[in-house]
């Protein structure tokens, strides 16, 4: 038999050394458009940074040692340009000479292209992307000697980008055609937002480059407000697609006319061809909906399934949940899950809970706080979250999505054990806390309103604040009573109780215990989530 891979990286080169795994007698031939192959794609921006200091050290493997180690001939500078499946067979450019490679099995492993949108006025200019090696190795040369550039896309490419480049004395603009970062739920995009501008970035939401031109060595960028300003250099990161120009007259059944349908097994439409990574799209574990994920951990495990399912050990693609994970600057920002805008589509009923614990015990040295946000479906069903600290975000998201794989409610996050010293954790983990957060809600009647949502009718409400008055004198809302959390006991006849009373605090532990003690003195309050601490992360102190 033999299997003809197109295309070296992760999905190719994982496929082509699990199948020699599994078998001697299978000849395989990967076929791969640049000179090589199972390069480190997610660490291209760490090498404009030099905290990877050589591009050598983005190669996971090299070509002769592939061919060494598993057996494979590999065809490098080699172009599919079509494919005759009725033939089984692919016409290829191989050092610039056409050639027919015949095929038993055929696996589309071509990844993603830049999504460049329309620019008028692009093809005159120098930009720059970032999906290679020969990407991250002009983009660092260019960028030498620059101070004044312009990013255009806040997604993962471009955040990571500018947490790479940015050092404090150049001056760099990120311009995002919509109103979120990284199409994160609008308080966390908040949150990073106001971490972005507190670091000198000059942040441009709802903003695009409609028109760019050069004028002496500058690159002049329009914005759709009309505005222009002059950049040293443009990086262009505004997501990607399926690289699949060589089989759109394949035959191949498309979605949407841009990504390889596939069935559970990763087989395509015609017979004795496979496809996966970032040439499909994936289902959702929660919503079902077909989504776009083009990430590295998709890649590797879709590999596994089509070279079992090639040699007769059947086995399904996983539906997914999305869970990934960034750095910028001194913090890490984990997802997992449905986003709060999709969960409003569907329709559910949901509870978004946000708290603040600490990553271990407070009176261990060198606690931090992370900002945390779980969305629970009516039920109890965790339907996301998101995380964002400078500590321990990879270890909460990973449990969160381990959980939500199985089901997992909030009776999951009540009971889960997780490891506790006090120089690791605490006795009632953050995650025990959100879990034990809901059983309140539903078995205690306890009302609770999110941080921007009170925010944005906090001049309505009856507001009772009980920080300190040291806390309330340097900031308070005007309408805010303040009653100390450790004198309310004794003041309970200040407070009119025909009213609701959204209760304040610091970082809603305070306000929750004082919602406690009205409750059962018989007045209706609301806890408000997260306090001022949240509402400080998002910009919001505001009178």
């Amino acid at each position: 038999m033999h299997v003809v891979i197109v295309g070296g990286n992760a999905l190719g080169a994982s496929l082509a050394a699990r199948l020699r795994r599994l078998s001697e007698e299978v000849q395989i031939t990967i076929v791969e458009k640049k000179n090589y192959v199972s390069f480190a794609n997610c660490g291209l921006p760490y090498f404009l940074s030099e905290i990877i200091p050589s591009k050598e050290r983005l190669f996971v493997t090299q070509v002769e040692e592939l061919k060494i180690k598993y057996n494979l001939e590999v065809l490098t500078e080699c172009e599919m340009l079509s494919l005759e499946a009725k033939e089984k067979k692919i016409i290829v450019s191989h050092f610039g000479q056409l050639k027919e490679i015949y095929y038993d099995e055929l696996v589309l492993a071509m990844g993603a292209k830049n999504n460049v949108p329309p620019i008028q006025g692009l093809e005159e200019v120098e930009y720059f992307a970032l999906s290679s090696v020969e990407d991250a190795v002009e983009l660092k040369e260019n960028l030498k000697g620059k101070n004044k550039i312009a990013i255009v896309g806040a997604g993962f490419i471009g955040l990571e980008i500018l947490d790479n480049i940015y050092d404090g004395r150049k001056e760099v603009h990120l311009f995002e055609a919509s109103d979120r970062i990284a199409n994160m739920d609008e308080d966390m995009s908040l949150i990073v937002s106001n971490a972005l501008i507190s670091s000198g970035v000059h942040l441009h939401l709802k903003s695009f480059a409609s028109a760019v031109r050069k004028e002496d060595e500058k690159i002049v960028l329009k914005d759709n407000h009309g505005q222009e300003d002059k950049f040293d250099s443009l990086i262009i990161v505004t997501g990607v697609r399926p690289h699949i120009d060589s089989i759109k007259d394949s035959g191949l059944e498309l979605v949407n006319d841009r990504f390889i349908k596939v069935d559970e097994n990763l087989k395509t439409s015609l017979p004795h061809i496979f496809a996966g990574g970032d040439l499909i799209l994936s289902k959702d574990l929660l919503s079902h909906s077909d989504v776009y994920v083009p990430l590295a951990g998709y890649a590797n495990k879709d590999a596994r399934i089509i070279a079992n399912n090639i040699m007769g050990l059947k086995e399904s693609r996983p539906q997914v949940l999305r869970t990934s994970i960034f750095k910028l600057f001194n913090l890490a920002v984990g997802r997992v899950g449905l986003s709060e805008d999709e969960i409003k589509k569907l329709g559910y009923k949901y509870q978004a809970l946000y708290s603040l614990p600490f990553n271990h015990v407070s009176y261990y040295p060198g606690a931090s706080r992370l900002m945390m946000k779980v969305i629970f479906k009516d039920d109890g069903l965790i339907l996301g979250a998101t995380i964002i600290s400078n500590v321990d975000v990879a270890r909460k998201i990973d449990t969160l999505s381990a959980l939500m794989r199985k089901g997992g409610t909030y009776k999951d996050l009540m009971d889960i054990d997780l490891s506790y010293s006090p120089a690791f954790g605490s006795a009632k983990d953050g995650l025990n806390m959100l879990g034990f957060m809901f059983d309140n809600i539903k078995r205690l009647d306890l009302k609770v309103i999110d941080p921007l949502s009170f925010y944005r009718n906090k001049d309505e409400y009856y507001i009772l604040d009980v920080r300190a008055r040291s806390d309330y004198a340097k900031f308070h809302f005007k309408n805010a009573i303040n009653i100390p959390f450790d004198e309310l006991r004794n003041n309970l006849d200040k407070l009119d109780k025909s009213k609701m009373i959204y209760v304040i605090c610091y970082t809603g532990v305070s306000s929750y215990n004082s919602c406690r003690i009205l409750m059962n003195h018989g007045f209706n309050c609301t806890n408000v989530l997260g306090g001022h601490t949240y509402l400080s992360l998002m910009n919001l102190m505001k009178n």
